[in-house]
C-alpha cells in the first residue's frame, strides 16, 4: 500500500509498515461528544480508516450549550445535532476516503455485537455513569479477544488503561459479578471511587462530592479532554502495533497511565479504590487548608 501524502508526515514517528497497520485497522469508539470525539479526530488525522480500516463512532445524544467549552465537535452550528453524526462530518472533511461507520443510537444490547465484530480495539468513551454500557462493550470484546481502551479527562490531565481480553474484566473494577444480568448492572450502584483512581491535587473538593451526589454537573476542561484524546489515542497505537518495532506495551488494568501537566505529573499508579482515597485525602486537606476554591 501506498502513503498518501495526506500522512506522509507521519513517517520518522511511524513506520511505513505501521502506518499501514493504522490504516487497516477497524477502530470502534463508544461515544462521539468529549474525550471519543477528540480521539476519533486525532485518530482520523493520523490516518486511520484510510486504507482497509474504519472508524466506527456511536453516540445516542445531541451537542447542547454546555458542551462547547471543551467538545471537539460541538460549534454553535451544531448544537441540537447528534453527536456521531456531527464528528463523523468533521472526520469526512479531514479524510474524504476515511470509511466511517456512525451508529447515532448509541451502543445498545441490539447492536454491540455488531459494534465489535472484527475491530482490531474498541475505544470506551461512553458516560461513566451508565456503566452497563462499558459492561456490554467489555464482554462482548471478551468474547471476541478485543482490548477495549478506555481514557477519562480528570481537570488538566488524563487517566487511561486497556482491558486485555485474558486479563482482568471491567466488571472487576466496577465491583460487579462477571455472570451479573445487564439489568442488575444497570441498576446497581458503582461510586465513583471506581471510576477514579487519581484525583488532581489541585481540585476542588466539595465540587466534586456534589457532581458525585448528581447535584451539579461533573466539571471538565477542554486541556484535559485534549491530554485524555493524545495519550488515549498514542495508546491505541501501542495495542495496534503489539509491541512490535520495540514499541512499548499499553499500560494495562489493573494499572492506569495517569498524566496531569497541571500537576507536573507523567506516572503509573495502581487502578484501586485505595489509590482514590489516598489521592482525594491529599485533595481534601490542601481545600482545608486554604488551597483556592473554584466552586459556585
Amino acid at each position: 500500500m501506498s502513503i498518501s501524502p495526506r500522512f506522509e508526515r507521519n513517517l520518522g514517528f511511524l513506520s511505513s509498515q505501521e502506518q499501514e497497520r493504522l490504516q487497516d485497522s477497524t477502530i470502534a469508539i463508544a461515544g462521539g461528544g468529549g474525550d471519543g470525539g477528540e480521539v476519533a479526530r486525532l485518530l482520523t488525522r493520523m490516518g486511520a480508516g484510510a486504507g482497509t480500516g474504519e472508524i466506527r463512532l456511536a453516540d445516542p445524544d445531541t451537542f447542547e450549550i454546555e458542551n462547547i467549552n471543551r467538545q471537539t465537535g460541538c460549534t454553535d452550528s451544531t448544537i441540537g445535532v447528534n453527536k456521531a453524526e456531527a464528528v463523523g462530518g468533521l472526520l469526512r472533511h479531514i479524510n474524504p476516503d476515511a470509511n466511517i461507520r456512525i451508529y447515532n443510537d448509541g451502543v445498545t444490547a441490539e447492536n454491540v455485537d455488531e459494534f465489535v465484530e472484527g475491530a482490531d480495539l474498541v475505544i470506551d468513551e461512553s458516560e461513566f455513569t451508565l456503566h452497563q454500557i462499558a459492561v456490554m462493550i467489555g464482554r462482548a470484546a471478551r468474547k471476541r479477544d478485543i482490548p477495549v481502551l478506555t481514557g477519562m479527562n480528570l481537570g488538566f490531565g488524563a487517566v487511561v488503561t486497556t482491558y486485555h481480553p485474558k486479563g482482568k474484566p471491567i466488571e472487576a473494577q466496577l465491583g460487579l459479578r462477571t455472570d451479573q444480568p445487564i439489568d442488575e448492572v444497570a441498576a446497581a450502584h458503582v461510586p465513583v471511587m471506581r471510576w477514579a483512581p487519581y484525583i488532581p491535587k489541585y481540585a476542588d473538593f466539595d465540587v466534586l462530592v456534589d457532581a458525585t451526589d448528581g447535584k451539579r454537573t461533573v466539571p471538565s476542561v477542554a486541556p484535559g479532554m485534549a491530554i485524555a484524546a493524545s495519550t488515549t489515542t498514542t495508546e491505541a497505537l501501542w495495542n495496534l502495533f503489539e509491541g512490535k518495532n520495540h514499541r512499548p506495551s499499553p499500560v494495562y488494568f489493573r494499572r492506569a497511565l495517569v498524566v496531569d501537566p497541571a500537576a507536573r505529573v507523567t506516572k503509573q499508579i495502581a487502578f484501586n479504590r485505595f489509590s482514590y482515597y489516598r489521592h482525594g485525602a491529599n485533595v481534601w486537606v490542601r481545600n482545608r487548608i486554604g488551597y483556592p476554591k473554584t466552586g459556585y
